[in-house]
Protein backbone atom coordinates (compact mmCIF):
# COMPACT_ATOMS: atom_id res chain seq x y z
CA UNK A 1 0.00 0.00 0.00
CA UNK A 2 3.15 2.53 0.55
CA UNK A 3 3.89 2.36 -2.54
CA UNK A 4 1.37 3.63 -3.76
CA UNK A 5 1.01 6.48 -1.57
CA UNK A 6 4.83 6.90 -2.20
CA UNK A 7 4.34 6.96 -5.97
CA UNK A 8 1.76 9.55 -6.26
CA UNK A 9 3.17 11.51 -3.36
CA UNK A 10 6.39 11.44 -4.57
CA UNK A 11 6.81 13.83 -7.78
CA UNK A 12 5.81 17.35 -8.44
CA UNK A 13 3.12 18.65 -7.06
CA UNK A 14 0.91 15.73 -6.64
CA UNK A 15 -2.51 15.62 -7.62
CA UNK A 16 -2.12 19.86 -8.62
CA UNK A 17 -0.98 20.31 -4.83
CA UNK A 18 1.91 21.22 -3.00
CA UNK A 19 2.48 18.90 -0.12
CA UNK A 20 4.76 16.12 1.52
CA UNK A 21 4.40 14.54 4.80
CA UNK A 22 6.97 13.01 6.55
CA UNK A 23 6.33 9.22 6.10
CA UNK A 24 4.00 6.83 5.20
CA UNK A 25 3.13 3.86 7.39
CA UNK A 26 1.45 0.70 6.53
CA UNK A 27 1.33 -3.06 7.59
CA UNK A 28 4.85 -3.45 6.40
CA UNK A 29 6.47 -0.73 8.30
CA UNK A 30 7.35 3.30 8.00
CA UNK A 31 8.56 4.95 5.45
CA UNK A 32 10.16 8.23 5.85
CA UNK A 33 9.79 10.66 2.69
CA UNK A 34 11.57 13.51 4.55
CA UNK A 35 13.86 14.58 7.26
CA UNK A 36 12.09 14.77 10.21
CA UNK A 37 13.59 18.47 11.07
CA UNK A 38 12.74 19.23 7.06
CA UNK A 39 9.32 21.74 7.20
CA UNK A 40 6.61 19.12 5.39
CA UNK A 41 3.32 20.49 3.60
CA UNK A 42 1.05 18.14 5.51
CA UNK A 43 -1.15 21.40 7.78
CA UNK A 44 -2.11 24.28 7.05
CA UNK A 45 -0.22 27.87 7.60
CA UNK A 46 2.32 27.90 10.21
CA UNK A 47 1.67 24.33 11.55
CA UNK A 48 3.67 23.29 8.95
CA UNK A 49 6.55 24.65 11.05
CA UNK A 50 6.38 22.88 14.31
CA UNK A 51 4.46 19.37 12.80
CA UNK A 52 5.53 16.07 11.92
CA UNK A 53 3.05 14.74 9.62
CA UNK A 54 2.62 11.05 8.39
CA UNK A 55 0.08 9.17 6.68
CA UNK A 56 -1.92 5.58 8.15
CA UNK A 57 -2.21 3.78 4.79
CA UNK A 58 -5.94 2.48 4.98
CA UNK A 59 -6.64 -1.16 4.46
CA UNK A 60 -8.55 -2.84 1.50
CA UNK A 61 -11.29 -3.77 4.49
CA UNK A 62 -11.39 -1.62 7.38
CA UNK A 63 -12.75 -4.58 9.39
CA UNK A 64 -9.08 -6.46 8.82
CA UNK A 65 -8.67 -6.50 12.52
CA UNK A 66 -4.90 -7.76 11.93
CA UNK A 67 -3.94 -4.68 9.74
CA UNK A 68 -5.21 -2.35 12.07
CA UNK A 69 -3.44 -4.20 15.01
CA UNK A 70 -0.39 -3.96 12.64
CA UNK A 71 -0.70 -0.43 11.71
CA UNK A 72 -1.77 0.89 15.41
CA UNK A 73 1.60 -0.92 16.66
CA UNK A 74 4.16 0.33 14.14
CA UNK A 75 2.43 4.03 14.78
CA UNK A 76 2.76 3.63 18.54
CA UNK A 77 6.37 2.83 18.09
CA UNK A 78 6.82 5.51 15.79
CA UNK A 79 4.92 8.36 17.96
CA UNK A 80 7.39 7.05 21.06
CA UNK A 81 10.39 7.25 19.11
CA UNK A 82 9.40 10.71 18.02
CA UNK A 83 8.18 12.07 21.56
CA UNK A 84 11.68 10.55 23.01
CA UNK A 85 13.39 12.27 20.25
CA UNK A 86 12.09 15.57 20.22
CA UNK A 87 11.10 15.43 23.80
CA UNK A 88 7.02 15.88 23.68
CA UNK A 89 4.62 14.28 25.87
CA UNK A 90 1.50 11.90 23.74
CA UNK A 91 -0.67 15.02 24.54
CA UNK A 92 1.28 16.35 21.56
CA UNK A 93 -0.34 13.84 19.35
CA UNK A 94 -3.03 15.05 17.23
CA UNK A 95 -5.01 14.53 13.54
CA UNK A 96 -6.22 16.70 11.26
CA UNK A 97 -9.39 17.18 12.17
CA UNK A 98 -8.59 17.78 15.74
CA UNK A 99 -6.26 20.64 14.81
CA UNK A 100 -9.22 21.93 12.53
CA UNK A 101 -11.30 21.99 15.49
CA UNK A 102 -9.35 23.42 18.04
CA UNK A 103 -7.43 26.19 15.54
CA UNK A 104 -9.45 26.42 12.68
CA UNK A 105 -8.56 25.75 8.48
CA UNK A 106 -5.64 27.50 8.33
CA UNK A 107 -4.03 25.02 10.77
CA UNK A 108 -5.66 21.90 8.80
CA UNK A 109 -8.17 20.41 7.21
CA UNK A 110 -11.27 18.69 8.95
CA UNK A 111 -11.04 14.96 7.06
CA UNK A 112 -11.80 12.25 9.50
CA UNK A 113 -8.10 10.83 9.33
CA UNK A 114 -7.81 7.54 10.81
CA UNK A 115 -11.37 8.28 13.02
CA UNK A 116 -13.39 6.83 10.24
CA UNK A 117 -11.98 3.14 10.45
CA UNK A 118 -10.43 3.12 13.82
CA UNK A 119 -13.58 4.27 15.84
CA UNK A 120 -15.85 2.54 13.98
CA UNK A 121 -14.51 -1.05 12.71
CA UNK A 122 -12.13 -1.09 15.75
CA UNK A 123 -14.11 0.79 18.92
CA UNK A 124 -10.13 2.67 19.02
CA UNK A 125 -9.58 6.35 19.65
CA UNK A 126 -7.28 8.43 19.00
CA UNK A 127 -7.43 9.18 23.01
CA UNK A 128 -6.88 5.69 23.78
CA UNK A 129 -3.85 5.98 20.91
CA UNK A 130 -2.35 8.59 22.85
CA UNK A 131 -2.87 6.48 26.32
CA UNK A 132 -1.16 3.62 24.70
CA UNK A 133 1.23 6.36 23.28
CA UNK A 134 2.00 7.90 26.82
CA UNK A 135 1.87 4.19 28.74
CA UNK A 136 4.84 2.74 26.24
CA UNK A 137 6.67 5.94 26.62
CA UNK A 138 6.48 5.45 30.72
CA UNK A 139 7.63 1.68 29.95
CA UNK A 140 10.71 2.72 28.58
CA UNK A 141 11.23 5.60 31.01
CA UNK A 142 11.45 3.20 33.44
CA UNK A 143 13.99 0.68 31.83
CA UNK A 144 17.65 0.04 33.38
CA UNK A 145 19.12 0.11 29.93
CA UNK A 146 18.85 2.91 26.89
CA UNK A 147 18.78 1.05 24.14
CA UNK A 148 18.94 -2.47 22.95
CA UNK A 149 22.39 -2.25 21.90
CA UNK A 150 23.25 -1.75 25.36
CA UNK A 151 21.43 -4.48 26.71
CA UNK A 152 22.95 -6.66 24.04
CA UNK A 153 26.50 -5.54 25.07
CA UNK A 154 25.33 -6.28 28.84
CA UNK A 155 24.48 -9.76 27.38
CA UNK A 156 27.12 -10.18 26.09
CA UNK A 157 29.51 -9.26 28.37
CA UNK A 158 27.47 -11.59 30.88
CA UNK A 159 27.80 -14.43 28.72
CA UNK A 160 24.11 -14.84 27.81
CA UNK A 161 24.35 -14.38 24.37
CA UNK A 162 27.08 -15.71 22.12
CA UNK A 163 26.45 -14.32 18.54
CA UNK A 164 26.48 -10.98 19.02
CA UNK A 165 26.89 -9.97 15.17
CA UNK A 166 23.45 -11.60 14.37
CA UNK A 167 21.58 -10.33 17.08
CA UNK A 168 22.49 -6.80 16.13
CA UNK A 169 21.34 -7.59 12.54
CA UNK A 170 18.38 -8.80 14.37
CA UNK A 171 18.14 -5.22 15.92
CA UNK A 172 19.10 -3.36 12.73
CA UNK A 173 15.86 -4.85 11.62
CA UNK A 174 13.37 -3.88 13.52
CA UNK A 175 12.45 -2.44 17.17
CA UNK A 176 10.53 -4.69 18.27
CA UNK A 177 13.50 -6.84 19.71
CA UNK A 178 14.86 -3.92 21.23
CA UNK A 179 12.53 -3.93 24.30
CA UNK A 180 13.01 -7.78 24.45
CA UNK A 181 16.53 -7.20 24.89
CA UNK A 182 16.07 -4.24 27.50
CA UNK A 183 13.78 -6.37 29.69
CA UNK A 184 15.72 -9.52 29.23
CA UNK A 185 18.87 -7.74 30.24
CA UNK A 186 17.01 -5.80 33.02
CA UNK A 187 15.57 -9.22 34.44
CA UNK A 188 18.80 -10.85 34.16
CA UNK A 189 20.50 -8.33 36.04
CA UNK A 190 18.22 -8.31 39.19
CA UNK A 191 18.65 -12.35 39.15
CA UNK A 192 22.19 -11.61 40.09
CA UNK A 193 21.74 -9.08 42.02
CA UNK A 194 23.31 -6.05 39.96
Amino acid sequence: MHQNFLSSWNTFRPNGNDVCVHGFLDNTGFYQTLPWTMKGWHAGGSANSSLIGFEICEPKSYADKTYFETVKNYAIELCVMLCKKFGFGAEAITTHCEGYQRYGSSYASNHSDIHHWWKVYHNYTIDDFRKDVKMELERKDNMIFNSGNDALNYLVEKGRVTDKEYWEKVLDTTNKTEYLFMKWAEDYSKLVGE
